[in-house]
């Protein structure tokens, strides 16, 4: 159950302590991910780490980031994979799996797009690998932060809430039915066979993927867009994913539907019911859509 309370907390860090971050500890993190795990079997992902932020912001503000202004962070990561199907996909997938495991340890984090920049970015830092860069990861401790660490290590039943031993006596340690920012109901993102068939909410519970839809609504996504739709059929759950926007790539939009998968398999997993995603961006016989994609079909 710890990864759904971290799912639940986890936000995209866009200001940060002016307070480096012990390397070891982030390669550690990085090194952690068992690669055999990966949504796509085959596919190289590197995690190139920079400690001197000061020096990154500098040369990369008003190249990458929201707008062409760059988040400051006082460390940085490039993410990069090899460009085989299904890359995309995957490198949200363990891209996301990494960020929730550094907000784990109180690190946070941010996505931070390069899309079509990926020779222009290589060319700044140096970078010779022949593999596609997928972003740029802001890192770094948080301003406002409550230690994630300390409080989900310590909540048991009878036991004072952490949150008042830290200083914040009004924060409920129950799981909120409401997130931080706007989140479409489970009601409004799942439908029965087809696209459009609407579910009751009694109808999503009976099915078994209520709960696990619930956390999976907590992914992030460009601009809090929440692109996602779930069809839920008799021989699993399929995910479609909406088009990129003006101000988003397909490239993101891809990206966003790894990192999808991966809260979902994730809440599946915790809540002890079985299962994967299979048939990435593969063929379907369900009628998509024009500004949706097909992305796989999670089964029992």
């Amino acid at each position: 159950m710890i990864m759904l309370k971290v799912m639940e907390k986890r936000r995209s860090v866009r200001e940060y302590k002016n307070k480096a971050l012990d390397k070891k500890q982030v390669m550690d993190i990085v090194n952690s991910y068992d690669y055999n795990k990966a949504l796509v079997e085959g596919v190289k992902f590197d995690f190139i780490y920079f400690e001197d932020g000061d020096n990154i912001y500098q040369i990369l503000n008003g190249v990458v980031g929201y707008s062409g202004v760059l988040i400051k962070a006082p460390q940085y990561a490039v993410l990069l994979s090899d460009e085989k199907p299904g890359y995309l996909y995957n490198s949200g997938y363990v891209g996301e799996w990494i960020s929730l495991k550094f907000a784990r340890e109180d690190i946070g984090s941010c996505w931070i797009e390069v899309g079509d920049k990926d020779k222009e970015v290589k060319e700044i830092l140096g970078i010779t690998s022949k593999k596609r860069i997928i972003g740029l990861m802001a890192l770094g401790y948080p301003k406002m932060d409550v230690r994630l660490s300390k409080i989900y290590d310590t909540i048991v039943d009878g036991h004072i809430s952490p949150y008042e031993e830290l200083g914040y006596p009004n924060i409920d340690t129950e799981f909120s039915k409401e997130p931080v920012s706007y989140r479409h109901s489970v009601e409004d993102i799942v439908y029965k066979n087809e696209f459009g068939n609407k579910m009751t909410f009694e109808e999503i519970e009976k099915s078994g993927y209520l709960d696990a839809l619930y956390y999976m609504r907590l992914a992030p996504s460009w601009g809090n867009r929440q692109p996602w739709k779930f069809i839920i059929r008799k021989d699993g759950i399929i995910l479609l994913i909406e088009k990129s926007t003006e101000s988003e790539s397909e490239m993101t939009a891809q990206i966003e539907a790894g990192i999808a998968m991966l809260y979902f398999k994730v809440a599946m997993h915790d809540l002890g019911l079985p299962g994967d995603w299979k048939n990435i961006n593969g063929e379907t016989d369900i009628d998509v859509p024009k500004n949706y994609f097909y992305g796989g079909i999670y089964s029992l």
